[in-house]
C-alpha cells in the first residue's frame, strides 16, 4: 500500500493550495473549503475500510437513487438553472452523485457481460442517454458531455467493437450539420455508402442512421430551446472573443489576461489585481486557475496541470493491471472523471474552451464536488488494498 500514499498526498496537496488561494479571495470560502476538505479526507479514510463488493452489490441502487435526485432537482422553485438542492444554507449538486452512481452501476454492468458487442454497446448507452438528458435539461451542457465522455472511454476501453467510434466521429458533424437541411441530407447519404464500404450489418446500419437523424431533430432544439441565452452567448463569444469582449467574452478574455500578468513566478498572494479588482468573474469557481496563474504564477499553473495529468494516468494504470473486471472499468470511469474535469476546466481558463462551469478537482470552491472527489479516492485506495490482497493470496499459493 505504500505506492497508494501518492493517491491521497496528490488530492490533500491540492486541496491545500486551493484554500490558500480562496483564502487571498475571501476568507469565508476558504474556511468553508477546509470543512469540506475534512468532511471529504473522512470519508475518503471510510471507504478505504468498505469493501468494493458492497458497493457492488448496491450500484443498481445508488444508479436509480442518483437518477431520482438529478429528476426531483428540475421541480425546484429556483429561478433560472435548476441545478442545486438547498439543505440548511448549503448548495448540494445532485449531478455530482449521477457522475458516481453511474460509474459504480456501469462497472458493475459491464462486470456481469461476456463481453461488449453491439447489444451491450446500445443498451449501455441508454443507461448513459437517461443522465445526459436530465442533466442537459436543468440545463448543465457541460456536466451532462460527461456522461458522454465516461460512456465512451469506458466503452473503448472495456473492450467494444470499434464500431462504436462511429458515434463519436460522426455526432458532432451531425450537429453542426442539422442547421442546414441540404448539408444534413448529404451526410446522411455519405455516411450510408461508409457503412456500406465497411460492410456493417443492416440492423446496425439502420441503428446508426436512426441515431444521426435524432440528433439532427434534436440539436437545433437544444440550441433554441433548452440551452438558454447566457448558454449560447457563451458559445458565440467563444468563437468570436473579440467582437464580444464587453459582454459575453469578457470572463475568457478576464482570465487570459491574469494568466499572462502573472508570468512565471507570479504576483504574490493578495496582489492579484484582475481578481482584487473584480474584473475576474468567478475567480473561486470556474477561474479560480487563472487566479492562482496571476498570483502564483506560469510554474505552479503548470504544475497543477501536470499533477493532475499524472494522477489521472496513475488510476488508469492500477485499473489496466487489475484482472477484476469490476475494479477496472471503476479505475476506468474514475480516471475519466478526473481527466474530463481538468481538461475543460484549465480549456476554458485559456480560452480553448467556452465557459462551461465545470470544476477543476481539488481547488474549486465547493462541496459537492469535493466530497465526490474524495469518495473515489478512497476508491481508488480501496483498490489497491484489495489488488494487494489479491497478490498476497496468488504468491502464497505459489509457495504451499
Amino acid at each position: 500500500m505504500k505506492k497508494g500514499f501518492i493517491f491521497i498526498l496528490i488530492p490533500i496537496g491540492l486541496s491545500l493550495l486551493g484554500i490558500l488561494e480562496l483564502n487571498s479571495i475571501n476568507r469565508f470560502y476558504a474556511v468553508r473549503q477546509s470543512v469540506w476538505l475534512s468532511l471529504g479526507l473522512f470519508i475518503a479514510v471510510l471507504n478505504f475500510f468498505i469493501p468494493l463488493k458492497i458497493y457492488r452489490s448496491l450500484a443498481p441502487l445508488l444508479y436509480a437513487l442518483s437518477i431520482l435526485l438529478v429528476f426531483l432537482v428540475l421541480f425546484t422553485p429556483a429561478k433560472g438553472p435548476k441545478r442545486w438542492f438547498n439543505l440548511a444554507g448549503f448548495n448540494f449538486q445532485p449531478s455530482e452523485i449521477a457522475k458516481l452512481g453511474y460509474i459504480f452501476f456501469v462497472s458493475r454492468w459491464i462486470s456481469t457481460q461476456k463481453g461488449l458487442r453491439d447489444r451491450e454497446v446500445f443498451i449501455l448507452f441508454g443507461f448513459s442517454f437517461i443522465p445526459f438528458l436530465l442533466v442537459l435539461v436543468e440545463p448543465d451542457l457541460a456536466t451532462s458531455g460527461t456522461f458522454v465522455f465516461l460512456y465512451v472511454l469506458i466503452t473503448f476501453l472495456a473492450g467494444a467493437d470499434l464500431k462504436v467510434l462511429n458515434f463519436i466521429l460522426f455526432s458532432p458533424i451531425a450537429a453542426i450539420f442539422s442547421f442546414k437541411s441540404g448539408l444534413f441530407l448529404i451526410l446522411i447519404i455519405l455516411a450510408l455508402v461508409y457503412l456500406r464500404l465497411v460492410k456493417m450489418s443492416v440492423p446496425y446500419t439502420l441503428i446508426f442512421v436512426t441515431y444521426l437523424i435524432f440528433v439532427g431533430l434534436f440539436s437545433p432544439y437544444i440550441w433554441y430551446r433548452i440551452l438558454k441565452p447566457y448558454q449560447r452567448a457563451r458559445i458565440v463569444a467563444f468563437l468570436e472573443p473579440e467582437k464580444y469582449k464587453t459582454g459575453p467574452a469578457w470572463q475568457i478574455l478576464q482570465g487570459e489576461i491574469a494568466l499572462g500578468s502573472g508570468g512565471l513566478k507570479g504576483k504574490g498572494l493578495n496582489k492579484g489585481t484582475q481578481k482584487g479588482l473584480a474584473f475576474l468573474p468567478a475567480a473561486h469557481t470556474d477561474f479560480i486557475f487563472s487566479s492562482i496563474g496571476e498570483e502564483m504564477g506560469f510554474i505552479t499553473t503548470s504544475m497543477i496541470l501536470i499533477t493532475l495529468l499524472v494522477f489521472s494516468i496513475l488510476i488508469f494504470v492500477t485499473g489496466y493491471r487489475d484482472r477484476d473486471i469490476f475494479r477496472k472499468i471503476l479505475a476506468f470511469g474514475i480516471s475519466g472523471y478526473f481527466l474530463y474535469h481538468t481538461t475543460l476546466n484549465i480549456a476554458t481558463n485559456l480560452g480553448m474552451f467556452p465557459v462551461s462551469g465545470i470544476p477543476l478537482p481539488f481547488l474549486t470552491y465547493g462541496g459537492s464536488h469535493i466530497l465526490v472527489e474524495f469518495f473515489m479516492v478512497g476508491i481508488v485506495l480501496r483498490i489497491l488494498k484489495e489488488q494487494g490482497v489479491r497478490e498476497l493470496s496468488l504468491s502464497t499459493q505459489g509457495v504451499f
